[in-house]
């Protein structure tokens, strides 16, 4: 074989190496941010919203409760209830939190201490201290709701996200596609081309 042509198919194995790589790095950084994007949404929306409903359910007991001055409620099962909101907070400050996200969730669990307080004495008052407990019930609410609000937010954040990079792989797929058409025709072009052929 000819320096030539060793030359030739050099640089046609280059080309088609070089392309293969490009492609590679380009398509790997696309499904890497969409996998991201799918975990993102599974671990830190999809699961904080369940723990957002936990949380709502047992506040939601709390108010039957209180509404119906069961005493026993608050003197039994309601420690344990406000434990499962602590372990519910715990498991939410360990997502990846949003500046919002965090400052309402520092806010919950400020207004849950309150209202533990208040519950302190609330079977001994008779249950006579009702606006307090109510408007300490009502701020937690609107905590919750306020947290649920930002996974849905985010949430679409992410899909938009998700949206944009699988465009941005049909785009590319398409490129590949008239870039190896190209370079199909640059390579039999470097192949076949033969300068003393041409010369004489």
């Amino acid at each position: 074989m000819k320096n030539y042509d060793k030359i030739k198919w050099v640089v046609t194995i280059f080309m088609v190496f070089a392309l293969v790589l490009t492609t590679n790095l380009i398509d790997k950084k696309n499904f890497q941010s969409i996998s991201d994007s799918i975990v993102t949404i599974y671990e830190d929306r999809l699961v904080v919203k369940n723990i957002i409903f936990e949380i709502s359910s047992i506040i939601h007991e709390k108010e039957v409760a209180f509404l119906k001055k069961d005493a026993g409620f608050f003197n039994t099962q309601n420690s344990k209830l406000n434990k499962d909101i602590e372990e519910a907070i715990q498991r939410f400050r360990k997502t990846k939190l949003t500046d919002h996200e965090r400052t309402t969730l520092e806010k919950l669990k400020k207004n849950m201490s309150s209202l533990i307080n208040t519950e302190e004495n609330l079977v001994q008052d008779g249950f006579s201290k009702d606006t307090n407990y109510e408007n300490a019930l009502a701020v937690i609410h609107d905590n919750l709701k306020v947290l649920a609000s930002i996974q849905l937010e985010e949430g679409r954040k992410h899909f938009i996200l998700s949206q944009k990079t699988i465009g941005v792989i049909e785009l590319f797929t398409q490129i590949e596609i008239y870039f190896l058409i190209f370079l199909a025709v640059l390579v039999h072009i470097v192949i076949l081309y033969n300068p003393k052929s041409s010369s004489s």
